[in-house]
């Protein structure tokens, strides 16, 4: 057992492995009656190709797998479904998939033993059959038609198809119902037999339990789990160029009053910082002192009622930087003309720079109070960084205005997205 001091917090993470690679981290809070786990699986919806032990064969499946796994899992050998399982332990239990992971989570007050070893064994059992994926299936392509209709969703990836020719991001996490209607019980063994082994898998808990009784009670289970020698994927991503497919988009959704997504698509080697986590709080910083709560601008837009809400966030992945700001107008085309200005003459003051570096440690510290926060940016960390980052206190207080002033400089227009989504006509 090894404990990590969290520098953010002064708390102490507790971390151990199973003989199997199966990583355990825990983070105990006694002041809470509740405990929340996750397993997570480091296999998304970009993971479509991908070679097995170093050999030059290349596997692929369709969009939309990895989700369907998550729904297929669900299922027991003996006919039963996990929500069953945990329904009689009065036991919350859910799943979500991302473009990078697959997590499986339960939140209960009590009957922490048989919460655990069962959400080890529910996903780490494989029970794949063609009667539950042709079953499954319709459901799935329910869920997609229904996430159609939702305008933020297709807002989104609208906005990824304009700025990704190539990458996965372009595609929906759930699938095209073309490429559902094509997804097999080989299909998902096969990415079972690949992704869903212990050394691709950890698992992280936190709220009110023992860790070294936790510990313990992960590597029993481990014990009387046999797996496959990890055949060791190997991603395979298409490249992308830093040109975008199409600048400009207007569509309609069920929407009240129109919504604006703009993105500027940069390469991340122009701006010459090797951590890409201070590349993104630097550039997380820049955009919330020119868009943030408590800009000069944001206001501005307010109190003109020009805007309703305005909100901004940075994508940093394979090489690729995106700025993206979003908001909801009734004059669209204005406010756009306003926001590629602002995102042309990006501006921060040593005072603002202070201000915003404060109040980001202060909710470092804020968000330990929250079992399910903790649990996610620790799991979120994992899979972003590969490793639990201790120390982003010490990264905010490492930032000067010159190197601000720096990135600002390396921020261009030249590869710009909008969508504009206007009400239903």
């Amino acid at each position: 057992m090894k404990e990590i001091e969290l520098k953010d917090s002064l708390e102490t993470l507790y971390y151990d492995e199973c003989d199997n690679g199966l990583q355990i981290f825990m983070w105990p809070k006694k002041d809470v009656k509740s405990f929340y786990a996750t397993l997570s699986v480091k296999y998304g919806s970009n993971h479509t190709k991908f070679k097995l032990n170093g050999k030059n064969k290349i596997y692929e499946v369709p969009s939309g797998t990895a989700h369907y796994m998550e729904h297929i899992k669900f299922n027991e050998p003996d006919g039963t479904t996990a929500h069953e399982y945990f329904a009689k332990l009065g036991s919350y239990i859910n799943a979500f998939t991302t473009f990078e992971y697959t997590t499986y989570q339960v939140y209960a007050s009590s009957f922490f033993k048989e919460n655990i070893n069962h959400l080890l064994d529910y996903v780490m059992t494989p029970c794949i059959t063609k009667k539950l994926v042709d079953k499954e299936r319709g459901i799935i392509l329910e869920e997609a038609n229904m996430g159609h209709d939702n305008p933020y969703q297709d807002l989104q990836f609208t906005f990824f198809k304009n700025i990704f020719k190539n990458l996965n991001y372009r595609n929906l996490v759930i699938g095209e119902n073309s490429e559902i209607k094509k997804i097999t019980a080989k299909d998902l063994q096969l990415v079972f037999d690949t992704f869903y082994h212990p050394k691709n898998m950890f698992i992280v808990i936190t709220g009110n339990f023992n860790p070294y009784e936790a510990s313990a009670l992960i590597k029993e289970n481990q014990k009387n789990k046999e797996f496959a020698s990890y055949a060791n994927p190997e991603i395979i991503y298409d490249k992308e160029p830093i040109s975008v497919v199409k600048p400009y988009e207007e569509i309609e959704g069920n929407i009240g009053e129109a919504k604006i997504k703009i993105g500027i698509k940069l390469n991340k080697a122009r701006f010459k910082i090797n951590s890409d986590i201070k590349l993104k709080v630097m550039l997380g910083t820049v955009l919330n002192i020119n868009f943030g709560l408590t800009s000069e601008f944001r206001n501005d837009l307010l109190e003109k009622e020009l805007i309703t809400a305005i909100d901004s966030s940075v994508f940093c992945k394979d090489g690729i930087v995106l700025l993206q700001v979003t908001c909801q107008t009734k004059y669209p085309e204005e406010v756009t003309k306003l926001i590629k200005d602002k995102l042309n003459n990006l501006v921060v003051t040593e005072q603002e720079l202070n201000r915003i570096i404060k109040a980001n440690i202060a909710t470092l510290v804020l968000d330990y109070d929250d079992i399910e926060i903790v649990n996610d940016n620790l799991a979120y960390s994992i899979i972003d960084n590969g490793k639990v980052i201790t120390d982003y206190k010490d990264i905010y207080k490492s930032i000067k205005l010159s190197d601000i002033e720096k990135l600002i400089e390396n921020i261009d227009l030249k590869n710009l997205v909008v969508v504009n989504m206007v009400p239903n006509k």
